[in-house]
């Protein structure tokens, strides 16, 4: 059982065994030849032992020594055969390096492919402002005050052009067919709303959807306009009501656009829809209790660069009084 503890002897192992050295030393041949029958019995690896006793004679020896031509063949052999395996490791560290580093390049490029294709951008107005927007694919968009207006990153990229709006805004559609018999999905263009979906090639027209209804004013071009599976063909100057569920063709057309001044401007409009372009715009509410002030209808244009200025100009039109009360803001007849 002695004898296993040189079983995974190392060279030096046996360079720090003091029986191992004494037998070398000493050319002990009773020893030397122990360690051979060692050998003999496969108990120790003979090239470590004569490598151990190489490494002790240079150590033990002022003058050096000449190792044996096979000793030399084998050493330079196990230099050899280690060279090449840790040139094979490299080798199969940088082609791992190179095959995971490419699997990491596509990852991100199909990651950002994908991103690119299925994210959308919101745009917000806030309330006063009114905002100019040019889409991925050329279309110009003035958005009102107090509205959102939602497109595709890749709009315009071969997939179908499409947008949703809350609030109010006027298109200039970029124009990308040139077959009118083949329509293809990316030349399309579609503005959603919560009341119906607006199909268009190349046009310039006014949507407004507010308070559960959207207002279609067509300043040039074609649209069709589709609500609950009904479709409707509009042309220039045309004018839809998606709660009457109509086309109509007013005489003035102006009213429809010229928010994009930071105007109301007036033709036979009631009190309430006043006070709902204000809300629309600034985000307060006009409460009217008058009934006669409801009924009343009027022309004129209304400038709305600013809250104050506006509500001045209102107040004053109605003879009333201003009383208000956080986002509320109460007109009533003044008594002067």
């Amino acid at each position: 059982m002695q004898n296993l503890k040189y079983k995974d002897y190392k060279s030096t192992d046996f360079l720090n065994d003091i029986d191992f050295i004494r037998a070398i030393k000493n050319q002990d041949t009773e020893k030397i030849n122990y360690w051979q029958q060692l050998i003999r019995d496969n108990v120790i690896n003979k090239d470590v032992y004569e490598q151990a006793v190489y490494n002790l004679q240079i150590i033990l020896s002022a003058a050096p020594i000449e190792p044996g031509q096979d000793f030399v063949n084998k050493l330079k052999n196990r230099i050899d055969v280690s060279i090449a395996d840790q040139r094979r490791l490299q080798t199969a560290k940088i082609r791992m390096l190179i095959i995971r580093t490419a699997a990491a390049a596509c990852l991100l490029l199909c990651t950002g492919i994908y991103w690119f294709y299925h994210s959308v951008i919101t745009e917000k107005t806030t309330f006063g402002e009114v905002r100019r927007l040019y889409l991925p694919d050329g279309t110009q968009v003035i958005l009102n005050a107090g509205s959102t207006l939602t497109y595709p990153r890749a709009l315009g990229y071969g997939r179908e052009r499409k947008v949703v709006l809350k609030g109010e805004a006027y298109f200039n559609v970029v124009h990308l067919n040139r077959n009118q018999a083949h329509i293809k999905a990316g030349e399309r263009f579609i503005v959603g709303t919560q009341e119906l979906n607006l199909e268009v090639l190349g046009t310039e027209f006014n949507i407004k959807s507010r308070r559960g209804n959207t207002i279609i004013y067509l300043v040039k071009g074609k649209v069709r306009v589709t609500r609950q599976n009904r479709s409707h063909l509009m042309v220039s100057g045309n004018r839809f009501d998606a709660t009457q569920n109509k086309i109509s063709n007013p005489v003035y057309s102006r009213p429809s656009t010229s928010w994009i001044e930071k105007q109301m401007l007036l033709h036979n409009t009631s009190l309430q829809e006043v006070a709902n372009n204000f809300e629309d715009v600034f985000g307060k509410k006009l409460v009217i209790p008058s009934t006669l002030f409801k009924q009343k209808a009027f022309d004129g244009l209304i400038e709305m660069q600013n809250e104050q200025n506006t509500l001045f100009i209102i107040s004053t039109l109605l003879h009333a009084k201003i009383t208000q009360q956080g986002n509320i803001i109460y007109l009533t007849p003044s008594t002067n």
